[in-house]
């Protein structure tokens, strides 16, 4: 039976970059898709906030640490917060590296009630991490209304405890943005519905006619009436699936390549059931008898490739827990989690995993149209996939094509439009690793330019005598400073490169030399260009 439970919510938004070592003053960011995804409060309080674009973030604060991105690094230093947490309760869910969540009910009496356990919990959690004011902390009934308190604790710097029964009332003045749905947000906002109690008000029956099985979820939260199930184990329904290796390993790629079998069974097991599962248990054991699990939860149901990136993360960050100055000495999070529990990650197994089980805890079925399990194959995309194959029926199999990516230096040459039918469009990931990975000397850097032109348009890159400017090996002759375009003639405010590139030498009707090189100009233009055969042309451009 589904209960609605008081639940502790705790979070860092910018942990990618604390989990890198960044301090929370530090401005520093992570971008992707030459877009700010996660940034420090120093960087927010220099004007650089989430979304902006990198040339505008770098514009705002020049002196801003852009760091990359690293799932495993993150996932194995939550790890180190997951294990100060095991002195407070066993029954951890993890929502993603950087946040978790567990209830209150049991532990809060034991600890000396709520006001209480927030404030050991987050004293565990600063001796851990080293810093203060990292994480937020919120308490309230269900899971969204808590992630609300958490969100409004990292303003104040203080644990937010909200009053049983009065969800609805707390979250009544916020504003709709805090739902996590864009789209639906936007919709809203131009409907005059600008806060969650003004959604609130709309009766579900003329919720659900107008935004779909969606927006009825949105209007539950909204209303503060979302439950959150913590299922006890000795009383769920049980469906676990079990791989001994044989022999037993200390690796973790070899334990995961044994569990991303268990990951495909389990989803033809839910599939043929018509379930997708929410919340998952990694389980792996040793040959002495130690065992070490983890709760995983995300909304929306788990993919074997997703359940097979959680089981590394956890096991990397127990194999390699206690070494010492290892990869939480470099981040500058301790090892030595406040209050860890028996079998945390802050203790390294004895012996060699000899066993990995897997157990889903809470399976749903989809309200509307039934979704598989596996990642990516949604009713949106196999709508996609029958409009293509329409498309190729009317038109031939070669008149639709889809972007594939092949790796290289250059933006044209990184990804090919190849016929649809040539690749699975539901089950294909967008780089391949071994691609990804490739060092490809000479590449551009990032960010990647918004459009790449398919056919050389010559322009003029001239240095400041008016003269056409050179390149001798791997260096220009001068310094740029005006760019033409036809007619129009732009002065150069900034360049970075050249990015000398020597393809296939060894054949000589394949070789290829040539010299890029970024400008930015006075009219806030930026442009990729390069040197070839003795003349400037136009590559690609930033927007």
């Amino acid at each position: 039976m589904a209960l609605s439970q008081r639940v502790l919510v705790l979070g860092c938004p910018w942990w990618p970059l604390l989990a890198a070592g960044v301090a929370r003053d530090t401005p520093a960011v992570v971008i992707e898709a030459n877009r700010v995804t996660v940034a420090t409060p120093g960087a927010a309080a220099a004007g650089v906030t989430v979304g902006l674009r990198r040339r505008e973030a770098e514009s705002r604060c020049p002196t801003v640490v852009i760091v990359k991105s690293d799932p495993a690094r993150e996932a194995r230093e939550f790890e180190k917060i997951l294990g100060a947490l095991d002195g407070f309760t066993p029954f951890i869910e993890i929502m993603r590296p950087g946040t978790c969540l567990f209830a209150t009910r049991a532990c809060a009496r034991y600890f000396g009630g709520e006001e209480s356990l927030a404030a050991q919990v987050l004293a565990a959690i600063t001796a851990t991490v080293r810093q203060e004011r990292c994480f937020g902390l919120g308490i309230a009934d269900g899971l969204f209304a808590a992630s609300v308190a958490a969100r409004k604790s990292l303003r104040s710097g203080e644990p937010v405890i909200v009053e049983a029964g009065t969800s609805p009332e707390f979250l009544a003045p916020q504003p709709v943005s805090l739902l996590g749905r864009p789209d639906l947000a936007d919709l809203l906002r131009r409907l005059g519905l600008k806060t969650l109690g003004a959604f609130a008000a709309i009766p579900s029956s003329d919720v659900l006619g107008r935004f779909g099985y969606d927006g009825v979820e949105a209007h539950r939260q909204a209303a503060g009436a979302d439950e959150h199930r913590f299922v006890p184990r000795d009383n769920r329904e049980v469906m676990e699936l079990s791989e001994e290796l044989d022999p037993p390993t200390d690796r973790s790629d070899i334990a995961v390549f044994a569990g991303k079998g268990l990951a495909d069974r389990l989803a033809g097991r839910l599939e043929a059931e018509g379930l997708a599962c929410n919340k998952v248990v990694i389980e792996a054991a040793t040959e002495d008898g130690q065992t070490f699990s983890r709760t995983w939860r995300l909304d929306g149901g788990f993919s074997p490739g997703a359940i097979a990136q959680r089981m590394r993360w956890q096991l990397d960050g127990w194999l390699t827990a206690g070494r010492g100055a290892g990869a939480g000495a470099a981040s500058g999070i301790s090892g030595s989690g406040a209050g860890a529990a028996t079998g945390s990650s802050n203790a390294r197994p004895g012996s060699a995993l000899a066993k990995i089980t897997l157990i889903p805890e809470e399976v749903t079925a989809h309200p509307g149209v039934q979704l598989s399990f596996w990642g990516g194959q949604t009713e949106p995309g196999r709508r996609a996939a029958r409009g293509i194959a329409r498309l190729q029926g009317l038109l031939g199999p070669e008149a639709v094509v889809v972007p594939e990516y092949r790796g290289g230096r250059g933006p044209g040459d990184r990804f090919r439009l190849v016929p649809a039918d040539a690749v699975d469009l539901l089950n294909r990931s967008a780089v391949p690793d071994f691609l990804a990975e490739a060092p490809w000397p000479g590449n551009v850097p990032a960010p990647s330019p918004a459009l790449v032109f398919s056919d050389r348009t010559g322009v003029g890159v001239l240095d400041g005598n008016g003269k056409v400017l050179g390149v001798e090996g791997d260096r220009l002759t001068a310094n740029p400073t005006t760019v033409t375009l036809g007619a129009r003639r732009l002065q150069v405010t900034g360049w970075a490169g050249p990015w000398p590139v020597n393809e296939r030498w060894w054949d000589p009707k394949a070789s290829r030399q040539l010299v890029r090189m970024q400008v930015a100009c006075a009219d806030s233009s930026a442009y990729l260009v390069a040197f070839e055969q003795g003349r400037w042309w136009l590559e690609a451009s930033y927007d």
